[in-house]
């Protein structure tokens, strides 16, 4: 970097450097956007470990909700 008062900019190092390096990082970015669009949604099993009579009063009048 080449700073003075008034900006900051490259030096032709970092210039040299920022065009070798764009196409990979432009790839990286695209490899990590599609790991988050996969992860949108919550998966994987869920298990409960709680009272019958608690399953059959508050999480099974839940389930068709949950489960869509």
């Amino acid at each position: 970097m080449q700073r003075t008062t008034r900006r900051v900019g490259l030096t032709e190092a970092g210039r040299q450097l920022l065009a070798r390096i764009a196409a990979p990082l432009s790839q990286i970015d695209a490899a990590l956007e599609e790991v988050r669009r996969q992860n949108d949604r919550p998966a994987g099993r869920l298990i409960l470990t709680l009272p019958r009579v608690a399953a059959r009063v508050f999480v099974e009048p839940m389930l068709p909700e949950f489960l869509d």
